[in-house]
């Protein structure tokens, strides 16, 4: 609710800082300024006060727009920097680069646990086709979904056997085994897809 607000606020100081640059604001109807001083609307006088100096003028707009630009710069980085760090990267004990050392059956060639996407796992097949599925790792338990964020159908489970090696079994019995080739502690660069 507060970034809302936040928003909300930046966007009005904006709209009042140019509207004062542009005219709308800091003017006096003329019928007011032929009125005795005493008979004067109060909130005519305040207006014509404020928009009396030009300069006074634009340094008010100035600070409402500068003021919005830094609450809307705030903002942005703020959400953002949420996304990037905590929506995107929940960093896992299998982030990296996967390759099939074992049997192939289960139709996959590598597999690709995202750091950069939250529980993202992405299979690629001997064709070099990618499909793109849900993983959450707990007590060194690895499950897979058909659908990345709203899961769907359980697809695979397995475990890590060791750091850099894992054993899947997915449906029909089909078994793999897959070794890291690039991630979090290994120098090796993934090779090339074809």
């Amino acid at each position: 609710m507060r970034a809302v607000v936040r928003w909300l606020c930046s966007v009005s100081f904006m709209t009042y800082g140019f509207a004062k640059l542009n005219g709308a604001q800091f003017t006096v109807l003329d019928s007011q300024l032929a009125m005795p001083l005493g008979d004067a609307d109060p909130f005519w006088l305040a207006w014509y006060f404020f928009g009396y100096s030009d300069l006074y003028k634009g340094f008010i707009a100035l600070t409402e727009i500068v003021g919005g630009v830094l609450a809307a710069g705030v903002l942005a980085f703020a959400a953002t920097y949420w996304i990037a760090n905590y929506n995107n990267r929940r960093p896992t004990a299998i982030d990296g680069t996967w390759e099939v050392v074992g049997d192939r059956n289960a139709g996959i060639s590598r597999a690709f646990f995202e750091r950069n996407r939250a529980c993202m796992v992405v299979f690629m097949n001997e064709e070099g086709v990618l499909d793109r599925r849900h993983f959450e790792i707990a007590d060194g338990e690895i499950r897979i979904w058909d659908q990345w964020l709203s899961k769907g159908d359980l697809v695979a489970q397995g475990r890590l056997t060791e750091r850099d090696l894992m054993e899947l079994r997915f449906e029909a019995n089909l078994r793999t085994t897959l070794r890291r080739r690039f991630g979090p502690g290994l120098r090796a660069a993934p090779r090339a897809t074809r």
